[in-house]
């Protein structure tokens, strides 16, 4: 079970990370490859989990960094804050660091909030290094870390910033968020047109985890959008829905087609629990049926973040019993999930991660 548990991991990495190059792609880091169709990006959700999967691939976290040190006027650090809580404590820390090296280049104290304790008081622990090999053994690195990232704990070769042409195109389908928050400011009320502009109707506590804001200012801000006539308020007992004229804000908005919504946040928030779910399965010898036990249990968790970011696919339940048939199960349903996602389970259309990383960003 070894060797499948480390052919799966090996799929599922190559899956994950081709899926993180597509949506970069569509927010101008150059990487050569498809675009991710209709689907709505969330870039704090994609920056969210390029920490934890972009450690197997340095290209592309060096490469997200710039774009971030370029863009990062289109980056909501709130909506980041709540969004590191579901990584785990080494990859938290490791936002926190990125957040901090991020600050040395933007003076304006944008990431101050973010990366908190991670200032130079990390220099006294252990520093975590910062990339891995899919083995999760730190990567080869030399003899030289770069003195920046050392100082917010972060283990690394020496990195220069490159300049690389990385403008968003606001006017693509995928980055439908980006022109929201162009018009309106990195606020909920852009957020919130989002939601409205892809759904038929809700109530404040059902949009306020839909965009990962907190409830009492979601409310306020709807409230006050009704009153503008932007949104149309109705009763329905004590609880009040709103609803938008969406054929005539996406004819304003000049949107082709219809916008496809997927709370990108759980669906990374999914794919990182698996991929750690794995991780601990990995450092046990176990049976056939043991795996599928596991395999089963695992996916009871992640069942409902995928049932609530409205991705349409979900994994099947273990049949009672027969657990040592769940394992080829799990496979089918990961390679069905990947799928809607635009990618395929196995197949990676990245350079690979496992060289080490140059003293600077590579180039594209």
């Amino acid at each position: 079970m070894a060797m499948w548990l480390d052919g799966f991991r090996s799929s599922w990495l190559a899956a994950a990370l081709d899926l993180l190059w597509r949506q970069w792609t569509d927010l101008g880091v150059p990487g050569g490859l498809e675009e991710t169709a209709s689907w709505i990006i969330d870039p704090e959700a994609l920056l969210i989990s390029t920490v934890q999967f972009g450690r197997y691939d340095p290209r592309l976290l060096d490469t997200v960094l710039a774009w971030c040190m370029t863009n990062s006027k289109w980056l909501g650090i709130s909506r980041l804050q709540r969004q590191r809580k579901t990584l785990d404590p080494e990859a938290a820390q490791i936002l926190s660091g990125i957040a901090g090296v991020l600050g040395e280049h933007d003076r304006s104290g944008k990431w101050t909030g973010l990366f908190g304790q991670a200032r130079e008081g990390r220099a006294s622990t252990t520093p975590i290094p910062l990339f891995l090999q899919p083995d999760e053994k730190p990567l080869p690195m030399g003899t030289r870390s770069d003195p920046v990232f050392l100082k917010y704990g972060l283990l690394r070769p020496p990195w220069e910033r490159r300049n690389l042409s990385l403008s968003v195109s606001a006017t693509k389908p995928a980055a439908l968020r980006i022109r929201l928050r162009a018009l309106f400011g990195v606020t909920s009320r852009a957020e919130i047109l989002l939601f409205f502009l892809t759904h038929s109707g809700a109530h404040p506590s059902l949009v306020a985890r839909q965009v990962h804001y907190a409830q009492p200012p979601v409310a306020k801000a709807m409230a006050e959008m009704a009153a503008s006539g932007l949104l149309t308020e109705h009763r329905k007992g004590r609880e009040v829905e709103y609803t938008i004229d969406r054929p005539e804000w996406l004819r304003f908005l000049h949107v082709e087609g219809e916008p496809v919504w997927t709370n990108w946040a759980l669906i990374y928030q999914a794919l990182r629990d698996i991929w750690a779910c794995t991780l601990e399965i990995r450092a046990r010898a176990v049976t056939q049926a043991v795996l599928g036990s596991e395999l089963g249990r695992c996916s009871r968790t992640i069942n409902p973040l995928l049932h609530e970011s409205e991705v349409g696919v979900a994994l099947r339940d273990l049949v009672p019993g027969r657990p040592e048939e769940y394992v080829e199960i799990f496979a089918e349903d990961a390679t069905r999930l990947f799928a809607r996602l635009g990618v395929r389970l196995g197949h990676r259309s990245t350079p690979a991660p496992h060289s080490t990383p140059a003293a600077s960003s590579p180039s594209t």
